[in-house]
């Protein structure tokens, strides 16, 4: 388009090529059971903190593999990342900690006190790529697609399913406002048994009388 504009060709030999078609988005989601399955198959303490973390906090893969000992307040049962760390860069992040995430970060942090805590049997820092072929290996062996952002996942669908206001959720999950949770997790939308279930809630709560 340029060149033509410019003079330098008379029209686009590219003009009528079909958009590439958008990918059909597919999201993993485990249930309690998919999830009780995949974490039997993982045996080394350093790739089973990285899971046990994201389940419990439903944080992002990005986030759990840069999680250095600077960014956890354990007196508050927070990590922190500043805002020049944290996604879209404008505010900070942070991560409530439970019992179970707490606990791996106090075991880490008195390990490292610098660099990443989160680490491999090797002792190098976890990285995307090698994040990826953890589940690839995992996926093998459990003939159904997985992968780490699925945790996170069904960490936001965990949530709505069991009643919790998209407002509570979309903060926790470090999320501006709830538009990202309406768009995510409309599957809920296309799950009978859910939409049954909440129907069956709305019915049996008690009428005010006026």
């Amino acid at each position: 388009n340029w060149a033509v504009k410019k003079g330098h060709l008379d029209r686009s030999p590219v003009a009528h090529v079909p958009d590439k078609p958008a990918k059909t988005r597919r999201e993993v989601v485990y249930s309690p059971v998919d999830w009780s399955e995949l974490r039997a198959l993982v045996t080394d303490q350093e790739f089973g903190d990285l899971l046990d973390f994201m389940w419990d906090t439903g944080c992002r893969p990005l986030e759990a593999r840069t999680i250095e000992a600077r960014h956890v307040d354990l007196q508050n049962d927070l990590i922190v990342f500043p805002p020049s760390e944290a996604k879209g860069r404008k505010t900070e992040r942070v991560i409530f900690l439970t019992p179970v995430s707490r606990v791996i970060c106090e075991r880490l942090v008195k390990r490292r006190a610098d660099g990443p805590i989160m680490r491999n049997t090797k002792g190098t820092p976890w990285t995307k790529d090698s994040i990826n072929c953890r589940f690839q290996r995992l996926k093998k062996k459990l003939g159904k697609r997985a992968c780490a952002y699925g945790i996170r996942h069904s960490y936001a669908t965990e949530g709505l399913k069991q009643g919790m206001d998209s407002l509570t959720l979309a903060q926790l999950m470090g999320h501006q406002d709830t538009s990202m949770i309406a768009r995510t997790y409309s599957h809920l939308a296309r799950n009978p048994a859910y939409l049954r279930e909440q129907a069956q809630r709305v019915r049996s709560r008690p009428v005010e009388k006026h």
